[in-house]
């Protein structure tokens, strides 16, 4: 019975606790010595998981996402950030924006842990129609990369956009990545053109090679006059390469 009793999870939700700190709020065991109080609740209570719920527009910003994240990003017991459980908004067209931008914000406040959130689409009865889950994308391991066109005109004039981006090893797309790529076009085709967006970068678009931004680039390939495979390839430091071929005829 012992052993089954010490998988058990007992938990609590701690809310303003943030505020009761900074105001100096003080807590104490049943012998009347002052403890801290995730100390309290372990020892004294046993606690041994704590869900550190966050406040959307809280009175005075305590216990929003940026003093949540902040205040525990250090402690060594925080395993993972879990967020949007109870947006509103989840269950409109707009919810899966949200949740990114939710998703993302953490992101940036703590970058050393995985971080989830999820949503249910509800139906008029009730019952859940639909489901998605955004999860923060673990170490950089392959390049991805996508095309506008699937075909293109071999005329020497048509052009195919690509988006180059990161994914780590289950393929979650890692959206803070800066690595610089380099592109190759071979086969019916050839390299035009490369952009990421960013208004400060200084490389020149005419080169096959860019930094990413906001863990993404573009690149542009044109059409050669006559028919075949053009097959374009990226390259970076550190991670695996990419190819995607587009027919030319």
């Amino acid at each position: 019975m012992a052993r089954q009793a010490a998988r058990c999870s007992q938990g609590s939700i701690w809310c303003w606790v943030t505020e009761l700190e900074v105001k100096e709020y003080k807590f104490y065991n049943a012998d009347g010595n002052q403890v801290e109080l995730m100390k309290l609740l372990r020892d004294e209570c046993g606690v041994n998981s704590i869900r550190l719920r966050v406040w959307v527009n809280p009175t005075e910003g305590w216990n929003n996402i940026d003093n949540m994240v902040r205040h525990y990003r250090n402690s060594p017991s925080v395993v993972m950030w879990s967020i949007g459980n109870e947006v509103p908004s989840q269950w409109g067209p707009v919810g899966m924006d949200e949740l990114v931008m939710l998703r993302d914000k953490v992101r940036r406040l703590d970058t050393t842990r995985p971080t989830t959130c999820g949503m249910d689409q509800i139906d008029a009865a009730g019952n859940v129609a639909a489901e998605r889950t955004v999860v923060t994308a673990g170490k950089p391991h392959h390049l991805v990369v996508s095309a506008n066109r699937e075909q293109l005109a071999a005329d020497g004039a048509d052009l195919v956009y690509f988006t180059v981006r990161v994914a780590d090893r289950n393929g979650n797309i890692v959206p803070t990545d800066s690595r610089k790529v380099s592109f190759e076009v071979s086969g019916a085709g050839s390299f035009e053109a490369t952009a990421n967006g960013d208004p400060t970068c200084l490389m020149p678009f005419q080169n096959p090679e860019m930094k990413l931004f906001s863990g993404a680039a573009t690149a542009i390939a044109r059409s050669a006059t006559q028919a075949g495979t053009l097959r374009f390839t990226v390259k970076a430091k550190g991670v695996k390469p990419a190819t995607v071929e587009i027919t030319v005829r």
